[in-house]
C-alpha cells in the first residue's frame, strides 16, 4: 500500500508540473507576447501616422514659400516696369523694348530660382 501511495505521488508529481505548464504559464506566456505585438504593431502606426503628418506639414510650408517666392517675384517686375516705364494715356506702361525684355527674362529667372529652391 505505501508502495503505490509512493508511486501515485511520484507519478502526480510530473503530471501537476506539466498540467501547471500548460493550463497556466504558457497561456500567460502567449498573451505576454501577443500584447507585446500588439503594442508594437500599434507603435508602428502611430509612428507613420506621424511621418505621413511630418511629410504633409513640410509640403505645406514648401507650397507656402513656393507662393510668397512667387509673388514676390511678380511684385518685382510690376515694380520694375513701373520705374522704367513711363505712364501711357490707356493705363499702362511704356517701356523700351530692350529694357522690357530684360525685366522679363529677370522675371522668368526668379521663376525658374522660385521653383528650384522649393519645387519637388
Amino acid at each position: 500500500m505505501v508502495f503505490k501511495s509512493v508511486v501515485v505521488i511520484a507519478l502526480m508529481v510530473p503530471a501537476l508540473a506539466v498540467s501547471y505548464y500548460f493550463a497556466i504559464l504558457l497561456p500567460a506566456h502567449n498573451r505576454a507576447v501577443l500584447d507585446f505585438e500588439k503594442q508594437k504593431y500599434a507603435d508602428q502606426q502611430a509612428n507613420e501616422q506621424l511621418m505621413i503628418f511630418k511629410a504633409e506639414r513640410e509640403d505645406k510650408v514648401r507650397k507656402g514659400k513656393l507662393d510668397v517666392c512667387l509673388a514676390k517675384a511678380d511684385t518685382d517686375y510690376l515694380d520694375s516696369i513701373r520705374r522704367n516705364g513711363t505712364l501711357s494715356k490707356k493705363g499702362g506702361y511704356d517701356l523700351d523694348m530692350a529694357v522690357a525684355n530684360g525685366i522679363q527674362r529677370r522675371k522668368d529667372s526668379d521663376i525658374v530660382e522660385c521653383h528650384r529652391q522649393f519645387g519637388k
